[in-house]
């Protein structure tokens, strides 16, 4: 992701501009994400263990739903959700 992101930056603007979307560059929708994403997901990695000797975590919420702390926010919710408000704000392209 960490190279493959930013070598499509002109794919990106010819989303921007088909669809009249606001002006930003990639780099301001991805921040760091894509180079988190190499490291979570374990890219070239041998051992997917960090320099810190810590192995990327994916958090669940199973465990808290079970011991009675119910009130969480649907992941997938979450996403339509800004989703839908990035489009608004013409962020993101219409679905």
């Amino acid at each position: 992701m960490a190279d493959f992101m930013p070598a499509h930056e002109a794919t990106w603007n010819e989303i921007v501009r088909d669809n009249g979307l606001r002006d930003l560059p990639l780099s301001a929708y991805l921040g760091e994400s894509h180079f988190y994403a190499d490291y979570a997901f374990g890219y070239d990695s041998r051992d997917r263990v960090s320099d810190h000797g810590t192995a990327p975590a994916f958090v669940s919420s199973i465990k808290l739903r079970q011991a009675g702390l119910v009130d969480v926010y649907d992941t997938q919710d979450a996403f339509i959700e800004w989703f839908g408000i990035m489009r608004q704000l013409k962020l993101l392209p219409p679905a």
